[in-house]
């Protein structure tokens, strides 16, 4: 019978996951509640599903339990594992008053603390410092985020294999604000934490208890690591609660004397009975025990037996008095904690605008009596500075309310604030207080959300004379706080004028939803009323790299460039090094700079992201053989700290695709399909996927988005291409060209034009285009096009005499990128009609260009190509520093050294010195490696060509077909010209087909 309920239980989870989650298995240890993990199919990711106990469910309001957890999802930190969601079945055979209630968090590969005491006992020192530490981080941080854990215990510790994490964060106060039946929440024993844990005020029901609640668990986590059992072990509930209220624990240096006086004296500290005894906040402690000197030590390793011994028997007696006091604590919990949730439950029938804020009247001490009238006239100047989508109600409302709450004879009492808040149509609430002294003005506010409680606090201090600013300081910091970001980067915003601040959050707001556009947009005019503001200029920066080119983005370069001083360090983590201002980095700097970053600050989302877009982008380049699994942890590091990231979870598709994985590229793009976050992707996914309906509607998108849309997608068409993708990728061209209205634009479309049509095998059509275009011909890539993508050569004679002449007089201390480039040209051009004389002239100009500040992005680049050029001379010359340049050469490539002809002429060309040299495997390596993005790759269908030959050569039978198909795909409707190339082609196709086949 019991395992036909258990089955039951997990078969109704799997009919109300449908196809979103496939459930695996069942976990032993879940205590009262029920524990499966769960595969997310989506993401091919495992997730924890905990259902809760069903005398729960009939004293739980459903749809409040499911908006508190995902509130409480918003933690993220480090040291925390988050909440995903919570749901709920209503099955057949289940009441409707009663249905299955659940929540997720990402699955944590480790063992709990409660599991590493059973199997070891009590632990090493240093390693229970280590643990304590973490979990003090955690809860510091979710403090500060208003949230209080109440049931910190080894359970709901987890150790991963470097840290500790703490799981369950914000299912207690979830519980609490979705109770109607107090009792059935007392009796099921979750919202109020577990005895052996439990502070004295938490298990009395005191309605003041805070967060020193967690404060005091910790202590006996702390106690218990070091010790092997906790202080009261071995006594009944009730025996358990008296005793945490009433009776002192024994002094850890008693159970365990090799404990660090300093430590042990903390965690006493931590178990004191009054909570104001205790440490005021967890940062306090992490400070503690970041300042012990505690190393690990061959004595650390075991543990003596004195570490676990259980108390002596007189430690277990309890008194009358003693019995008494649990049972009044008993009571309390019943009694004292209903009512305090049912006053938290009174919430008025008023529509709420979460955007919204009530300003009251903050209290005013000291000073004259004209000063005291800020009393009521301060929620005016606030009122005045919110003028964003953060914005305040009719002050004279909130007035008229506060008064009749009382305001005016006593200050409102918290739950009283928010339930003005509510009957207002108010999210939040604005409160504080101004101390005036002779000279100076000290002011001090509070964000209190009316929704969940969360409180976030700020302060200022100046002149008396200097109110207007202090506001802006209090309320910029409340906002910034408010929006998510952390308390470093707040405080700097507190000195931003609120109106640009408001601009940028509500920019981070929009990035983070993944709308992009929109988010450039608010960016730009945060830097448009603040032109100082660099934390505004540097998102727009990464947002129109990574994601939509804008039109600012040069001026977010340059203001990010003169004033990278003003950002916190963290913030200065995001540019890897200002240096990346300055001049072009290499793949392997920006590699590096971003692992760096991530052990700096391994609890920023965006150091990960950016390090996973490095190794997608640039991993293939460099011949890193597990770049995209490495980028894939990095993306899921990324949802493990910020669930809600819309960017990461565009990448799973393209990264699943080049990985071969088609069952995970599929999920992941039926989840791109389906979620309103991922704009961007959907329009990509038809694409990649090759879905003929999926790609008539991205195309009905794509005329209503913006032009570089379309570009994109047109990269990803021709370097994804298969089936119909390559026809239908000629529709996307003319959408590039159909909206080309700025000149950035028409660059751009004539641009792709004849990359398209090049790749295509179209090059009388990509010759005309660049004729017509109105800058006239680019002679570099005319030249380049004719040697290296089977360009028009008419078009490239036209332009060599006029390109070699540029070689007459050195190269400008500071030329363009241009002139670097055509001296490259037509340096190549010289060597393949083996002109080596002019070759050494395009080398000479190359290596003559100084390191100048006032042309960083010319120096090197033009040693690379010299570098290139002199491989081939060397080669032809069959001199003996030809292996050594053509080493240096490859060396250079795999550096990822920037520049799309750098990179895909250099690689072709020391391609063809190792198949020279019969070095067949690097030959092949060397086209293999190539960016990935959404631009369609230089030289891309000859690397296509090249890579299938070489592989045919070696062997490489499988690699040789899918790049010979690849090819053919795209050069379907090539020009007459191509047409005896492309029967043997075909040739060689068919025969390694029979040969796979065993034909």
């Amino acid at each position: 019978m019991a395992r036909g309920v258990r089955a039951g239980v997990r078969d109704e989870l799997q009919a109300a996951f449908g196809a979103a989650y496939r459930v695996e298995r069942e976990l032993d240890g879940g205590g009262m509640s029920r524990v499966f993990v769960a595969t997310e199919v989506a993401l091919g990711r495992e997730v924890v599903v905990k259902v809760l106990p069903p005398e729960l469910t009939g004293a739980i309001s459903v749809e409040r339990f499911r908006r508190e957890i995902a509130i409480a999802a918003r933690l993220q930190h480090a040291h925390i594992v988050p909440l995903l969601a919570a749901g709920e079945s209503s099955g057949d055979d289940r009441p409707a008053w009663a249905p299955l209630l659940y929540y997720t968090m990402p699955f944590v590969r480790g063992e709990s603390v409660r599991a590493r005491l059973t199997r070891v006992g009590a632990l090493p020192i240093a390693e229970s410092v280590s643990v304590a530490r973490d979990v003090a981080s955690a809860l510091a941080y979710a403090h500060r985020e208003g949230v209080v854990h109440r049931d910190i215990k080894p359970e709901n510790v987890l150790l991963t294999e470097h840290d500790a994490v703490v799981v369950d964060f914000g299912v207690a106060k979830a519980l609490r604000a979705a109770a109607t039946d107090a009792s059935a929440l007392t009796s099921a024993g979750l919202a109020l934490g577990t005895p052996s844990y439990m502070a004295p005020e938490q298990a009395t029901a005191d309605p003041l208890a805070d967060h020193r609640v967690d404060l005091y668990a910790l202590g006996v986590l702390a106690y218990e690591m070091l010790a092997g059992t906790p202080p009261f072990a071995g006594r009944g509930a009730q025996a358990l609660i008296a005793a945490h209220v009433a009776e002192p624990p024994e002094p850890i240096e008693h159970r365990r004397p090799d404990v660090p006086p300093a430590l042990a004296a903390l965690v006493m500290r931590c178990l004191a009975k009054n909570p104001a005894d205790r440490p005021p906040t967890a940062d306090e402690i992490v400070r503690a025990l970041d300042a012990l000197d505690v190393r690990a030590t061959p004595a650390d390793t075991s543990v003596t037996p004195h570490a676990t011994r259980p108390p002596e028997p007189d430690a277990r007696r309890t008194t009358r008095r003693t019995l008494g006091i649990a049972a009044l604590a008993s009571a309390a919990v019943l009694v004292g904690g209903g009512a305090w949730i049912a006053s938290r439950l009174r919430d008025p029938p008023v529509l709420v605008d979460r955007d919204a804020v009530a300003v009251l009247p903050f209290r005013v001490v000291g000073g004259d009596a004209s000063l005291r009238l800020l009393r009521e006239g301060i929620p005016d100047l606030v009122a005045a500075l919110l003028t964003g989508r953060v914005h305040a109600v009719d002050v004279r409302t909130v007035l008229a309310a506060w008064r009749a709450a009382g305001g005016e004879r006593l200050d409102l009492p918290r739950d009283a604030a928010m339930l003005l808040a509510r009957r207002v149509g108010a999210g939040a609430v604005i409160e504080g207080s101004a101390i005036v002294a002779p000279g100076s003005l000290s002011l001090d506010g509070t964000l209190l959300s009316a929704h969940d409680g969360r409180e976030r606090h700020a302060s200022a201090r100046g002149a008396a004379t200097a109110l207007p600013a202090l506001l802006d300081s209090v309320v910029g910091k409340l906002l910034a706080l408010d929006a998510g970001e952390n308390d470093e980067r707040a405080t700097a915003l507190a000195g931003v004028p609120l109106a640009a601040l408001q601009h940028y959050l509500e920019g981070r707001s929009l990035e983070r939803a993944g709308r992009y556009n929109d988010a450039t947009a608010a960016y730009a005019r945060a830097m448009d009323a603040d032109s100082t503001f660099a934390l505004a200029a540097l998102r727009l920066w990464l947002t129109s790299t990574n994601w939509t080119p804008s039109a600012r983005a040069a001026d977010a370069h340059r203001l990010v460039a003169r004033y990278a001083d003003r950002l916190g360090p963290r913030d200065r983590l995001l540019l890897g090094s200002t240096a990346e201002l300055e001049r072009p980095r290499t793949c392997a700097e920006s590699l590096r700079e971003h692992e760096q970053g991530v052990a700096q600050a391994p609890d920023m989302p965006d150091l990960w992201y950016l390090l996973g877009e490095t190794l997608v982008h640039c991993g293939p380049a460099m011949g890193i053989d597990d770049a995209l699994r490495r980028a894939l942890n990095a993306f899921d590091r990324v949802l493990a700290l910020d669930s809600s990231y819309a960017g990461v979870r565009d990448h799973y598709a393209p990264t699943y695709h080049l990985l071969g994985d088609t069952a995970r590229e599929r999920r992941a793009v039926d989840a791109a399909l389906h979620d309103p976050a991922l704009a961007d992707s959907r329009l990509f996914t038809g694409f990649i996927q090759g879905d003929s309906a999926t790609m008539r509607a991205a195309l009905a998108e794509l005329e209503r988005g913006p032009a570089w849309m379309a570009g994109a997608a047109l990269g990803l068409a021709v370097t994804y291409a298969g089936g119909t993708r390559a026809e239908a990728a000629e529709p996307l061209l003319a959408r590039v060209r159909r909206a080309a209205v700025t000149t950035a634009d028409r660059d751009r479309a004539e641009r792709q034009t004849r990359e398209f049509t090049l790749t295509r095998g179209q090059p009388s059509r990509a010759a005309a285009a660049m004729r017509a275009s109105p800058g006239g011909v680019d002679t570099a890539f005319a030249l380049l096009a004719a040697l290296f993508w089977d360009g028009d050569s008419t078009l490239a004679r036209s332009v060599r005499d006029g390109a070699r002449r540029t070689l007459d007089a050195p190269l400008d201390t500071a030329p363009s990128r241009n002139a670097v480039l055509t001296a490259f040209a037509v340096g190549e051009d010289a060597a393949a009609r083996r002109d080596t004389a002019s070759t050494r002239r395009a080398i000479a100009a190359l290596r003559s260009v100084p390191a100048s500040p006032a042309a960083p992005w010319s120096n090197a680049p033009a040693r690379r190509f010299a570098l290139l050029l002199d491989a081939q001379i060397a080669a032809l010359e069959r001199r003996s520093d030809a292996h050594a340049l053509l080493v240096a050469a490859d060396s250079m490539l795999r550096e990822g050294p920037g520049g799309r002809e750098l990179e895909g002429a250099g690689n072709l060309i020391v391609a063809s010195l190792w198949e020279r040299e019969g070095d067949l495997p690097r030959a092949l390596a060397a086209t293999g490696r190539r960016r990935v993005d959404t631009s369609i790759p230089f030289a891309f269908s000859t690397y296509l060509r090249e890579r299938a030959r070489l592989a045919e050569r070696g062997g490489a039978r499988e690699e040789a077909i899918r790049a010979y198909r690849h090819y053919l795909t795209l050069r379907r409707n090539a020009e007459p010209s191509f047409a005896v190339h492309l029967a043997s082609v075909r040739d060689a196709l068919a025969r390694l087909e029979r040969a796979s086949a065993g034909r």
